[in-house]
C-alpha cells in the first residue's frame, strides 16, 4: 500500500510529536505504591505540604508563567490586543493557574503517603527545613525551566531526524514517493 505525501506525514505525526518520556515507560520503572496510606503517613504528608504548599504553588505558577505565557503574549500582541488588556489577561491567567495548581496540589499528600512511610516523610520535612532544602524548593523550578530550554531544541532536532529516517525507510519499502 502506497501512502501519499500528506497521509504519510499524518501517519508519522504522532510518532514525531510523541512525549519522549511516555507515561507507560515511566510507570513501568516506578515501584508500586501502597494502595492505602496509613493515617500516620497521611498526617506526616499533610505536615510536609503545610510547609511546602505555598512555596510550591508560587514556584509552579512562576514556572508556568515563564514557560506558557510568552507565546500567549506574542499571539495577543500579533492580534493587536492593547497592552492594558494583555496585562489584565495575564493577571487572570496567573489567577487561574494558581487556582488550578492549588487544587492539584491538594492530592499530593496522599500520593506521598502512598510512596513514603511516616518516618521517611518526617525526614523530608527535616530536610526541607534546612537552608539547602529551602533553596531546593526555591531553585528547582528555575533549574527545570533552564533544563527544558536546553532539551526542547535538542528533542525537536532529534524528532526531525527520526522523521527523515522514517521517511527514508518508508521510501525504500515503496510506501511513500
Amino acid at each position: 500500500m502506497k501512502l501519499g505525501r500528506c497521509s504519510s506525514f499524518a501517519v508519522l505525526l504522532p510518532l514525531i510529536f510523541a512525549d519522549p518520556f511516555p507515561v507507560a515507560a515511566q510507570s513501568a520503572a516506578v515501584p508500586a505504591a501502597q494502595s492505602t496510606p496509613t493515617p500516620e503517613a497521611m498526617q506526616a504528608a499533610n505536615d510536609l505540604f503545610g510547609i511546602l504548599g505555598k512555596d510550591m504553588v508560587q514556584n509552579f505558577v512562576a514556572t508556568a508563567m515563564v514557560q506558557a505565557w510568552p507565546p500567549i503574549d506574542t499571539d495577543l500582541t500579533l492580534k493587536k490586543v492593547d497592552k492594558t488588556t494583555i496585562a489584565s489577561l495575564q493577571k487572570e491567567y496567573e489567577r487561574l493557574q494558581t487556582e488550578s495548581i492549588s487544587a492539584a496540589l491538594k492530592d499530593l499528600p496522599a500520593v506521598y503517603a502512598r510512596h513514603f512511610n511516616a518516618s521517611e516523610i518526617r525526614e523530608l520535612i527535616a530536610f526541607y527545613q534546612t537552608p539547602i532544602g529551602k533553596k531546593l524548593v526555591q531553585e528547582m523550578p528555575k533549574a527545570q525551566t533552564e533544563l527544558q530550554a536546553i532539551l526542547t531544541p535538542r528533542l525537536q532536532e532529534a524528532q526531525a531526524g527520526v522523521f527523515v529516517s522514517f521517511r527514508k525507510v518508508m521510501r525504500q519499502r515503496g510506501l511513500v514517493d
